[in-house]
C-alpha cells in the first residue's frame, strides 16, 4: 500500500512537471492560442493532461523496466550505457506519439488541427527529456552505490590480508613451544585465543581509538614475550585522550610484527619499542637490534604490510604513514585520523 502510494506520487508530480514544461512552451510559440485555451477551451487542456499523464506513466514505467536490466548497467561501459538508454526512452515515447496522433485522427480528427507531426510528438519530446532526467539521477545514484561498495570490498579484502599473516606467525611460534615446553604452549594457546577473540571483534571495525590501540599492544606484546623471554620492553606514552582520535584497525599489530621479525630479540638483547604522540602522528619506534653485524629491518622489509598500511590510508582520504630507517633505530608514523560522528 505504501510502495502504490509513493509509485501514485511519482507518476503525479511527474505528470504535473511535464504539464507544466509543455504549457511553457506552448505560451511562447503561441501566445494567444494558450490564453484562449485558459478562458475556455477546458476540455482541450484536460486531453493535454491526459496525455502528459499518459506519457509521463509509460515513460515511468519504462525507466524502472531499465533499471532491473542489469545488461542495461554493465560495469565498464560507462556513460555509452546512459546514452543507449535515453535513446530507448527517446524511441519508445515517439513510437507512442505516432500511435496517439494516429488514434486521434481517427477518433477526433478536429483535435488533430489538420498536422500529423502536431502535439503528441511534442509531447513525447518533452516526456523523453524528463524521463532522461530521471534517468541520470538514478544513473549518478548507482555510481555513487557502486563507488561505495567497491570501497567497502576493497577495505575489506586489505584487512583480511591481515588475519592469515597473524595465524601463520602465530602457528609457528606454537609448534616451535609444543616440543620445547608444553606448558608455556598450553598457557600461549589461551593467551592466543584471547588475542585473536579480539582480532575477530575488530576485523570489521576500521578505527580503534589510541587508547584501544595501545592496550592491544601490551596484550600482544605479552604473547610474544612467551616466545621471546620477556626480551621485548615497551614504552608507552599515555594515549588514553580524546576518543575520536583513531588509527587504523590492526595497523599497530602490522607493525610490532615487522619489528620482532627483522631483530631476533633474545635473553640479553632486548628489542625496545616505544609509542608516543607527536602532533597529528602516532609515532612507533624500535632498536635494531644488529645480530652478526646485519639487521634488514627496512622500509622494503615491510613487504605487503606497508603497501596493505597505504592502501587503507588512502582509502580513507588521510595522509599516509611514514617509515623511517635509521642506523640504530627504525620509526614508523602513523596519521591519527579525526572519527567521523
Amino acid at each position: 500500500m505504501h510502495k502504490s502510494k509513493n509509485s501514485f506520487l511519482e507518476w503525479l508530480v511527474y505528470s504535473l512537471i511535464f504539464f507544466f514544461l509543455y504549457d511553457i512552451i506552448w505560451l511562447l510559440v503561441d501566445l494567444p492560442d494558450f490564453l484562449q485555451s485558459v478562458n475556455g477551451l477546458y476540455p482541450e487542456l484536460l486531453i493535454d493532461f491526459a496525455l502528459c499523464g499518459l506519457f509521463s506513466l509509460s515513460s515511468l514505467c519504462l525507466n524502472r523496466w531499465l533499471f532491473r536490466q542489469r545488461r542495461f548497467w554493465r560495469e565498464g561501459h560507462g556513460h555509452r550505457v546512459f546514452v543507449q538508454n535515453g535513446l530507448v526512452v527517446l524511441g519508445f515515447n515517439l513510437l507512442i506519439a505516432g500511435g496517439c496522433e494516429l488514434l486521434l485522427s481517427l477518433v477526433a480528427p478536429k483535435l488533430m488541427m489538420q498536422d500529423i507531426w502536431g502535439t503528441s510528438f511534442l509531447f513525447g519530446l518533452i516526456a523523453s527529456l524528463v524521463a532522461l532526467i530521471h534517468l541520470s539521477m538514478h544513473f549518478s545514484d548507482m555510481i555513487v552505490l557502486k563507488g561505495k561498495e567497491n570501497l567497502a570490498l576493497q577495505k575489506r579484502y586489505l584487512m583480511m590480508q591481515l588475519d592469515p599473516h597473524f595465524v601463520f606467525n602465530s602457528l609457528s611460534s606454537l609448534a616451535g613451544m609444543i616440543g620445547e615446553d608444553p606448558k608455556m604452549a598450553e598457557d600461549y594457546v589461551v593467551k592466543l585465543s584471547h588475542i585473536y577473540r579480539y582480532i575477530l571483534q575488530h576485523i570489521d571495525k576500521e578505527y580503534i581509538t589510541l587508547a584501544d590501540g595501545t592496550d592491544f599492544i601490551k596484550s600482544y606484546l605479552g604473547l610474544l614475550n612467551m616466545r621471546y623471554d620477556n626480551a621485548i620492553v615497551l614504552h608507552a606514552d599515555d594515549l588514553h585522550g580524546d576518543r575520536d582520535e583513531c588509527i587504523l584497525s590492526l595497523s599497530l599489530q602490522l607493525i610490532i610484527e615487522n619489528a620482532v621479525k627483522h631483530n631476533c630479540p633474545q635473553s640479553g638483547i632486548e628489542l625496545h619499542v616505544s609509542l608516543g604522540r607527536q602532533g597529528d602522528m602516532l609515532v612507533i619506534k624500535n632498536n635494531r637490534i644488529y645480530a652478526n653485524h646485519n639487521n634488514d629491518q627496512s622500509v622494503e622489509s615491510y613487504g605487503i604490510g606497508i603497501s596493505n598500511l597505504k592502501q587503507r590510508y588512502r582509502l580513507e582520504g588521510e595522509a599516509e604513514p611514514e617509515f623511517i630507517a635509521h642506523k640504530d633505530s627504525f620509526e614508523v608514523r602513523l596519521p591519527i585520523i579525526k572519527r567521523k560522528q
